[in-house]
């Protein structure tokens, strides 16, 4: 599901495109053992969270033939994990969580940046100088479960990235 805003927000957004999302991903296992009274089974499901902005400027005249023009944003993404196994013996019909499912449970993973984009147009648009340079963080998080031996992870990402053209 998105909900999206594309248009005209005035000088610094002549050109606008903002929007808001969520997506479900869902797993459901079923493994019966008819043999063996047993029934392994599990669900999970990832729930992920978007924010998105870009935003164009209306070129600003310089001087005649030089326009200058800025674009800038960012965006936000959110992944939350939901994860449960259990087993089920169906002659008794007791039910035993085990203790993760096939992720691990309130696991999270993020990332975000933001941008700039400035745009310099000489000789009435003959030549065009190009440049930006983009911030952006990542992280992940997961607890550990001693009793399947699972490590966690606490780790986070810091990234500088730029170009330029001609």
């Amino acid at each position: 599901a998105y909900l999206s805003l594309r248009g005209r927000l005035g000088t610094f957004a002549e050109r606008t495109h903002i929007a808001l999302s969520y997506q479900n991903q869902h797993e459901r296992r079923r493994d019966s053992r008819p043999a063996g009274a047993v029934e392994n089974g599990g669900r999970d499901d990832v729930h992920s969270f978007g924010l998105l902005a870009r935003l164009e400027s209306a070129p600003w005249t310089l001087a005649d033939g030089v326009e200058f023009g800025l674009g800038y944003g960012g965006d936000l993404y959110h992944d939350r994990v939901e994860s449960v196994a259990w087993t089920r013996f169906t002659d008794s019909g007791q039910l035993l969580f085990d203790t993760r499912g096939q992720y691990l449970d309130g696991s999270h993973y993020t990332w975000a940046g933001a941008y700039v984009q400035p745009k310099l147009s000489l000789l009435d648009g003959r030549l065009i100088l190009r440049g930006g340079a983009r911030l952006a963080f990542s992280a992940a998080r997961a607890a550990a479960d001693e009793a399947s031996a699972t490590v966690g992870v606490d780790q986070g990402w810091l990234t500088v990235v730029s170009h330029g053209g001609v």
